[in-house]
């Protein structure tokens, strides 16, 4: 008598196992992009808030020193990233901030900013509390302060 090995696998039993993985993976990845998705997002959403706070610092730093001249626009004031904000650690980030004064001399600060996946034009700080309204990335946006600005 001929003793078979049943040690293994069949063929049909490893496609079946293939096909069951390939379900799952068909379920999983929506939902693994979207989450990824939300998160790049979400840290361009704390950029620009770094950026908006670096930009406070810099403006009452310029107030309290009398230098505010040097970045002075005849719209405001204006900080590219780079230049005057010291933030071009990443080459990923490009944009500035426009800075507009009212009569009461209160500050109102504008980012400008696109990175690899978003940007935003004259987002104030309340408008960055909506990251889904994060228009795509724009290549339009560069360091360089715009010679008008309208609010």
């Amino acid at each position: 008598m001929v003793r078979l090995n049943n040690k293994g696998f069949t063929l049909v039993e490893l496609l079946a196992v293939m096909v069951v993985l390939a379900i799952i993976m068909i379920i999983a990845i929506p939902s693994v992009m979207s989450t990824m998705s939300d998160a790049q997002r979400g840290m361009f959403k704390i950029y620009a808030e770094k950026v908006l706070n670096k930009a406070q610092e810099a403006y009452q730093s310029d107030v309290l020193l009398g230098t505010t001249s040097s970045h002075s626009k005849n719209y405001g004031y204006c900080y590219s990233l780079r230049e005057h904000l010291e933030l071009g650690e990443s080459s990923q980030y490009h944009g500035y901030v426009i800075i507009t004064v009212d009569s009461k001399l209160k500050p109102t600060f504008y980012v400008t900013l696109t990175d690899t996946y978003f940007s935003i034009t004259n987002y104030t700080y309340a408008d960055l509390t909506n990251p889904a309204t994060f228009a795509a990335a724009s290549s339009s946006i560069t360091d360089t302060c715009p010679a008008t600005f309208t609010p």
